[in-house]
């Protein structure tokens, strides 16, 4: 599945986890009180997250 972000993570920018960028996920953690996070990888080639009202999913990945 591939997400698009709606805001900037507030991460290193290293990682261009910038409002509107598409990542592939490559995992996904189950949190409680709504806490789910999905796992990508940045620029930088590291594992970083984004919150469930932090992103969508992307159009492109709808049409698959």
């Amino acid at each position: 599945m591939k997400i698009r972000l709606l805001v900037d993570l507030p991460i290193d920018g290293k990682h261009g986890a910038n409002k509107g960028r598409v990542f592939e996920v490559i995992r996904e953690e189950r949190g409680g009180r709504c806490q789910n996070k999905l796992f990508f990888i940045g620029d930088a080639g590291e594992e970083c997250a984004a919150l469930h009202r932090e992103w969508e999913v992307a159009k492109e990945a709808r049409n698959e």
